[in-house]
Formats: C-alpha cells, structure tokens, sequence
C-alpha cells in the first residue's frame, strides 16, 4: 500500500524553489541552507504560511477538545499529552500567523517570508528536534511572550508541558489510570468541588496567575494559548472558518456537555 499524505504548504514551496518535488534525493542540506528568497517567492511562502496557519489551529483545537473529552472522563495521561499537543500546534499557528516557516531539511530550519530571508539554523542540543526545536526557535524569536514571562520549576511553561507530556508518555512504565499524574490533584479536587466549565472559564479569566502555577498549568496554559493563537490570527486578517470540511460538526461531536463553550464565546468562533 503506498501512503498518501498532504504535508505542509511552506515545506512543500521550499522543495519547489530548490527543484526536488517528489524528489527529496536533491533536497540538499547546504543548498537550502544557502538559499535567499526573492520578492515572489516571499510573497508566495507568505500565502502558504496563512493557509497553514488555519490548519494547524484547527489541529490545535481538535486536540484541546479531545483533551476536554478525556478529562471529563477522568482520562488524566491521554489529556496531559492532547494538552501539550494542542501547545504545540498552536504555537506552529502563530508562527506560521507571523509569517515565519518551520522547514525539515535534515535538520529544523526556520525562515521569514521576506524578499532576502535566508533559512535559519541553530545548533544546540534540542533545536533540532520538531518539538522541542519549535518551542526554542518561538522562545527566542518572541523572548516578550507573556506565557514567557515567568517559569515553573526553572523551566518555560511550554518546557514544562512538553516534559509532562514526555514523562506520561515515555517515561513512565504505564498510564497511571484509574488513579492519575500527581500534577493533576488540584485540577482534579476544582472540578469535584464545582465543574469542568467552571475551571474552563476560570482559566479564560485569570490575569496569567494560574498558567505559572503547576497545580494548574497543564489545562490552564492551553487555554490561554488558544486565545493567544486566536488573536495572533486575527492580527494576521486570517478568518478562522470551522464550517469547513464540516470541521465545527467534529468539534461538536468531541464538546461533551459543551466544554468548549465558554472558550468558543471568548473567542467568538
């Protein structure tokens, strides 16, 4: 069976401008490395970064409202890891909002849609890496981040949550249900005392308090990242549009006693 898959619009323009569609044998590391865009290619790449820009906010959603699902179930480590990853997508969206690619050429790239822009790449341990070399590159190109202003356990927010996310998934001999990660506990005990969509709103409320405390962070940091992805897509005249695809129906089948709503109303979706 041969596999058939759509891969990113800004990855995919880059192997065109080398010559190498369909061929990545003559995707050659120090050509692109050495490669300068001009003024139609960056306004190309540009276009291509906005449409990426929707889809990966649509995967950040969907995987924040699988989240939701889980731990209205009490599935602790599936959420811990649908939260981190819907992080992830969304700082993917707002790069790609800001008109900055994330390029794969055997190392982790980054590069401006500007008419002159050279590809971009750092060498220390972890840039590298899809994930952990997204979160650096977006740290150190956007140190004024509020969701950066202040740290858990020396680590960023973003750190923290890739590490539990690695620590549920990878390191632990099992998933801990039906008991659950001990950074859940408080989380957990909010929810008994009142409702999921209590703490939802809670979260979309809090003056960036309880994204840095890490008895709240895993599920309160996710949400304010989807407000700031949200408005960094707006900023950019990029109409978020659920109804395609029936992408809102997906949505709504995963909300469970809407669980979305309230972040939904906030961001006017």
């Amino acid at each position: 069976m041969i596999m058939s898959f759509k891969r990113g619009r800004a990855q995919l323009r880059c192997e065109e401008y080398l010559n190498c569609t369909g061929d990545l044998n003559k995707w050659f590391h120090s050509d692109f490395k050495n490669y300068t865009l001009s003024r139609g290619q960056a306004n190309q790449l540009s276009y291509d970064l906005l449409e990426d820009a929707t889809d990966l906010f649509f995967k950040g959603l969907l995987s924040l409202s699988e989240a939701l699902n889980s731990t209205s179930r009490s599935y602790y480590s599936w959420a811990t890891i649908k939260l981190y990853y819907s992080v992830y997508y969304f700082i993917k969206a707002s790069l790609a909002s800001k008109g900055i690619a994330m390029i794969r050429n055997k190392s982790l790239f980054y590069l401006f849609a500007r008419e002159g822009a050279k590809p971009v790449k750092k060498s220390p341990k972890g840039y590298n890496s899809d994930h952990s070399g997204t979160i650096f590159h977006f740290q150190d190109l956007f140190p004024n981040d509020i969701l950066l202003t202040n740290m858990i356990e020396d680590e960023s927010v973003y750190i923290w949550l890739m590490h539990r996310r690695e620590q549920v998934q990878y390191r632990e001999r099992s998933f801990q249900e039906p008991n659950n990660p001990y950074f859940w506990y408080h989380i957990i005990e909010k929810i008994k005392q009142r409702n999921l969509d209590d703490l939802i709103t809670e979260y979309i409320n809090d003056k960036y308090i309880l994204c840095f405390q890490e008895e709240h962070s895993c599920m309160a940091a996710p949400i304010k990242r989807i407000i700031l992805t949200y408005n960094d897509l707006k900023n950019a005249g990029i109409k978020i549009n659920l109804d395609d695809g029936q992408r809102k129906k997906i949505i709504e089948l995963l909300t469970v006693n809407d669980k979305l709503l309230s972040i939904a109303n906030a961001l006017k979706l």
